[in-house]
């Protein structure tokens, strides 16, 4: 009964293992890379659009400029190219008379007013140029054919950085030119400019000419019902643009009449004046030159009417400005200044070819991979029937002895008490005894191929004799085959790749710490502004925000000072006392500007990643990002400060502070006389004329005293500007010293500001100005990471890792019954022919040599040491031993298991600890089925 069961058992346990091994099989996949050589543009978007996640096309040529693929050229504003900054238009306004122009008048200015429009679209146009030139020259690094998408993603944003920058390094070199000019007070000679000469100082003998110095008074502004306002205190003066004419309108009459003079007042529209023709010109809009204004028309009859007489009219017409509003951003009522901070350009036009790219990039070949089942059905048949014959004989095995073993605990035990209880080592002594004799017994007579596998024409005899050759040479060949694949399999590592969908932060941590460098994780946006997860707040020097350099203490502490600067001696730091803090204030604003137009370009770039960062790598990068915002702001404003300090001294430019240079008359004359300049000389006879950075130590004069009180810290030299930045905030820390300064400019208020504070700065109160615009003010920065925004802006949806497993337990012991099945069936059929092959060589062999010896004497031989052999032989098999069993198929059957068992034992000890096991799903399905069976 039990025979039965066994069977059906052996037969459900086959069918569970082919089941098994069916599914593990059929669900193995494997990814396939295929080559595609030298695709074209077209052939390129087919595959990615098949194959958009796997594509790669490595480029031949990788870095290429971006001249190759990218235009880009600006649109300025219509003025730039207008009849109002042609060379004919500026200088009939040049040439009109002065003499009929009434004080205050802006015809005199309007050649300065169009010229200098003319240089800031020359220079607009020649800075744009210039970057563009070196943008093209610039190349593109790429070692990948990048999607449309991403191309285009990126260099626009590489573009929108470029002219982003362009136009702020423009701005920030115009603003400081305003600054160097606010502060230094350059004297600038026109016919209607409100600078006279003072007399100041004449010396006289009796044998000498006379010799006489002259001082020029700072420019002022007047307007109506507004007290004269001082340019050199107050930065923003200004007033109304008129043009006013005096004409005769009686000039025939009675003799000894006199002609009638009639003045014609017109307010120009969006004209302002200002202190300089630069203030005249961002002060005011464009709206007078508009065909909808009249005032074009005033202006050409005010020229006509100025025109000197001597000269031919050219009767020149400039053409007004059309307004269109779908083709420019500025209306007529914009500030000049509002235009300029534009760079005069209404829009960039920027065209990108993703053709020319494709082409420079010139990729040899494609790749892509598919997944496919690793098996296909013709393969899984072969696998299953090769595996068949594995699963018989080793669960026979199995099944055979463990029913066995089990029935015969169940079986009722009758003889139990009668049986003599050997002691365990004699026992196991006499197991091994049989055992021994057993085996040589098994291996002497073992014979798996039945007789019919020779044919029918070789006796019994020798057919016994071929099947336990053909048997051994089998055994043989099937262990050392066995073994080497075995250990071949084994040591042979697998690259498994492994999905995830929708991670969370949590685990991408977690996958990052195990599996690093083969992570693959893509963003589902691959580009995304820095400012969304990376803040950063520069922290500046306290002076940029203390009450000492606002504009209502310096207002409020220059308020008593004699109106008339020119008075004070050139040695009294009162002369210098508002243009210092208006030119500290402007640099501390100047610095804050620029820092933070730095920090927003950096910020406002794209980050481009398609492959999500480790938050090591993260912070990596930002840092790298971080610190080159920090070297670019200061490199390009003292690159621009010191240019203009260059230029200002190579210039010999007149302040009207006098204490650059100053005129002098060897010779005064009543008719004319001739004026030189010469330099002033401070300390260590140092001269201006050679250095420009000439320093004394800054100090009040009393009047009646010749004992000067010296400001600590602060410096006076050849300029403002130059004074300031080799000047020191010692006073500032100082409330004694900041009330000195209040008294001594007359000070009234109880209001005084809070001293700085030596605590809270990393420089020393001794550091020079020029020292803390070297660092643009900056005491630290502030930066704040966040990688959960950064992780969120990313969004992969999926995530996949690949691992390498050097042994997978499941698949090697199914592998090795199945490779065990298929050697079993090939060396079986394979195994008889070579030992037929070879005695057919013997035989042949030997009847060369003993040709003269019969036969039949020779078979008779053989048969008798055969039938010896045989006699021999069986008799131990009759015998009633513990080992007997009824097959020679189970010597084969514990061979294999012995080498499947040596097969996984050799697998553990060679991987000490396995990898977890990645394919715990197919492994719980067999389990589960071995359970059900």
């Amino acid at each position: 009964m039990w025979k039965i069961r066994y069977r059906s058992i052996k037969i459900t346990i086959n069918c569970g293992s082919v089941l098994c091994l069916l599914l593990f099989t059929s669900r193995k996949s494997q990814t396939i890379t295929i080559i595609e050589n030298n695709p074209s543009l077209t052939k390129y978007k087919q595959l990615q659009t098949l194959y958009p996640d796997t594509l790669t096309c490595p480029c031949a040529n990788t870095t290429m400029p971006y001249k190759t693929f990218v235009t880009l050229s600006p649109i300025f504003h219509q003025v730039c190219s207008s009849d109002l900054i042609s060379a004919s238009w500026i200088s009939l306004l040049s040439n009109s008379a002065s003499a009929d122009v009434i004080s205050g008048t802006w015809i005199s200015k309007a050649a300065q007013y169009f010229g200098l429009l003319s240089s800031i679209c020359q220079q607009a146009n020649l800075t744009a140029a210039d970057n563009i030139h070196d943008f093209f020259a610039r190349t593109f690094v790429t070692s990948y054919v990048l999607i449309e998408t991403d191309f285009n993603i990126q260099v626009n944003a590489t573009v929108k950085q470029l002219t982003e920058s362009i136009v702020i390094n423009f701005n920030l070199f115009n603003t400081m030119t305003r600054l160097f000019i606010q502060a230094d007070q350059p004297i600038i000679v026109s016919p209607t400019s409100q600078v006279v000469l003072n007399y100041i100082n004449t010396t006289a003998g009796n044998n000498n000419p006379q010799a006489i110095q002259f001082k020029f008074r700072f420019n002022t502004i007047s307007a109506s019902n507004s007290p004269i306002c001082q340019c050199a205190v107050d930065p923003k003066c200004q007033g109304p643009i008129t043009f006013a004419i005096e004409y005769i309108t009686n000039i025939i009459g009675l003799p000894g009449s006199r002609p009638t003079y009639v003045a014609s007042n017109y307010v120009a529209p969006g004209l302002i004046n200002g202190c300089y023709t630069i203030d005249l010109l961002l002060l005011s809009t464009l709206q007078c030159f508009y065909t909808n204004s009249d005032c074009m028309n005033q202006l050409f009859y005010y020229i006509n009417k100025t025109y000197p007489a001597s000269t031919n009219n050219p009767n020149l017409y400039a053409h007004a400005l059309i307004y269109n509003q779908s083709s420019t951003r500025f209306p007529p009522n914009t500030s000049v200044s509002s235009i300029v901070e534009e760079m005069m350009i209404e829009k960039w036009n920027t065209s990108l070819s993703f053709s020319d790219y494709y082409e420079a990039c010139a990729p040899s070949y494609c790749t892509y991979t598919q997944i496919k089942q690793a098996t296909s059905f013709t393969e899984l048949l072969v696998t299953l029937v090769s595996t068949i014959g594995g699963l018989v004989i080793v669960l026979r095995l199995i099944t055979f002895q463990f029913f066995k073993i089990v029935f015969g605990l169940l079986r009722t035990k009758t003889n139990q008490r009668q049986q003599v209880h050997r002691k365990l080592l004699d026992r196991f002594k006499m197991l091994l005894s049989e055992l021994k004799t057993f085996l040589s017994i098994k291996v002497l007579n073992l014979n798996i191929f039945p007789a019919r596998i020779f044919g029918s024409k070789i006796d019994r005899i020798t057919v016994k004799h071929l099947s336990q050759w053909s048997t051994r040479l089998y055994l043989i060949l099937l262990s050392i085959i066995f073994v080497i694949l075995t250990l071949y399999t084994i040591i042979q590592p697998q690259t498994l790749t492994k999905s995830c969908s929708t991670p969370s932060l949590n685990f991408d941590k977690n996958l990052i710490d195990g599996y690093s460098d083969e992570l693959d994780y893509p963003c589902s946006m691959i580009s995304f502004p820095y400012d969304e997860y990376v803040q950063i707040q520069p922290i500046f020097h306290q002076i940029c925000s203390s009450d000492l350099i606002s504009n209502e203490w310096r207002l409020n502490i220059t308020a008593n000072l004699i109106s008339n600067l020119s008075a004070y001696n050139q040695r009294d730091y009162r002369l210098f006392l508002s243009t210092n803090l208006q030119f500290l204030n402007g640099l501390c604003q100047l610095s804050m500007q620029t820092v933070h137009q730095s920090i927003q370009q950096s910020l406002s770039s794209l980050f481009i990643t398609k492959q999500l960062l480790s938050e090591e790598n993260f912070n990596l990068h930002i840092n790298s990002m971080i610190n080159e915002a920090k070297s670019n702001a200061p490199s390009t404003f003292i690159r621009l400060l010191s240019l203009l300090r260059a230029t200002n001294h190579g210039n010999a430019i007149v302040s009207s502070y006098g204490t650059y240079y100053q005129y002098k008359a060897s010779v005064y004359n009543t008719f004319s006389t001739t004026l030189y300049t010469q330099a002033m000389i401070y300390d260590n006879n140092c001269s201006c004329q050679l250095n420009s950075t000439c320093i004394i130590d800054a100090s009040f004069i009393k009047t009646n005293s010749t004992q000067p009180i010296t400001v600590k810290g602060l410096k006076m030299g050849c300029t403002p500007s130059e004074s300031l930045l080799a000047s020191t905030l010692e006073c500032f820390y100082d409330q004694s010293c900041i009330n000195l300064i209040q008294t001594m400019a007359g000070y009234n208020k109880n209001i005084t500001p809070i001293p700085l504070n030596i605590t809270n700065s990393r420089f020393l109160m001794n550091t020079t100005v020029m020292n803390l615009i070297n660092d643009l003010f900056i005491e630290k920065w502030s930066t704040i990471m966040n990688y959960s925004s950064y992780f969120n802006r990313c969004s992969p949806m999926i995530c996949s890792y690949t691992y390498i497993q050097q042994l997978n337990s499941f698949y090697t012991l199914i592998y090795l019954v199945g490779l065990y099945g298929g050697l079993t069936i090939i060396l079986k059929w394979i195994s008889p022919k070579i030992v037929y092959f070879v005695n057919k060589i013997y035989q042949r062999r030997k009847k060369t040599i003993n040709s003269i010896k019969p036969i039949s004497t020779i078979e008779n031989n053989v048969e008798i040491m055969d039938a010896n052999n045989i006699n021999n032989t069986t008799a131990p098999s009759q015998s009633e031993n513990l080992f007997s069993i009824s097959s020679n198929y189970w010597i084969i059957d514990l061979t294999v298991f012995i080498l499947v068992t040596i097969g996984i034992l050799i697998s553990f000890i060679y991987v000490r600890q396995e990898r977890k096991n990645h394919s715990a799903s197919t492994g719980t399905i067999c389990l589960m089925i071995f359970i059900i069976v």
